[in-house]
C-alpha cells in the first residue's frame, strides 16, 4: 500500500458512515465499500498494518465530527486488532537474542564452569554448602537457572543465588 494516510481517511469515512447512518441504505453503501477496504488491509504486511492503525486512530481523533466513543473504542482495541504490541515484540526479540548468545558463549565457557562454580560457592556460609552437599549426595539432581541477570543453583527443592 503506497498511500496509507489516504487509506486511513477512507476507513474513517466508512466507519463514521456505518456508525452514524440513519438508514439501512446508508449502512449498505458503507458495507459495500468496506469489502474493498478489507481486501487492501488483508494484503498488508503486519508492520504496515500497525502504521495504518496509528494513522486511522489519528484521523478519528483529529476529526471533531467523530464521536468520542468511536475513536476511544478503536484506541482500546489497538493491541487486539493489530496483534502483538511493539513492546512485546521487542521483548520476544530480546529473548531470542539471549538464547542465540547463550548458544554462542556456551562452548567457550564450558571449560570455565567448574572453576566459576567453585569461586561462587566459596563465598557461601558453611551451612548453605552443607545443605547443597546433602541434597546432591541423596540423589537430587542440580540445575542452573538464570533469572533477572542472576544465576541460581537449584537442588533438592532449594534455590541458591550464585
Amino acid at each position: 500500500m503506497d498511500d496509507l494516510k489516504g487509506f486511513a481517511k477512507q476507513w474513517k469515512e466508512i466507519m463514521v458512515k456505518l456508525t452514524m447512518s440513519h438508514t439501512k441504505e446508508g449502512i449498505d453503501q458503507a458495507d459495500y465499500k468496506m469489502e474493498d477496504l478489507f481486501n487492501g488491509l488483508i494484503a498488508m504486511p503486519v508492520k504496515q498494518v500497525r502504521e495504518f492503525y496509528d494513522l486511522l486512530l489519528s484521523e478519528l481523533k483529529s476529526d471533531e465530527s467523530v464521536p468520542y466513543f468511536m475513536w476511544k473504542t478503536v484506541e482500546a482495541w489497538k493491541e487486539t486488532a493489530v496483534g502483538v504490541s511493539q513492546e512485546t515484540e521487542a521483548k520476544m526479540l530480546q529473548a531470542e537474542m539471549a538464547v542465540e548468545l547463550a548458544n554462542m558463549l556456551e562452548p567457550a565457557l564450558q571449560p570455565q564452569l567448574k572453576q566459576a562454580l567453585a569461586d561462587s560457592l566459596k563465598w557461601k556460609p558453611p551451612e548453605v554448602l552443607e545443605k547443597i552437599r546433602g541434597a546432591v549426595s541423596t540423589g537430587n539432581r542440580p540445575s542452573l537457572r538464570g533469572r533477572e541477570s542472576c544465576l541460581f543453583l537449584e537442588v533438592g527443592g532449594n534455590e541458591f543465588m550464585l
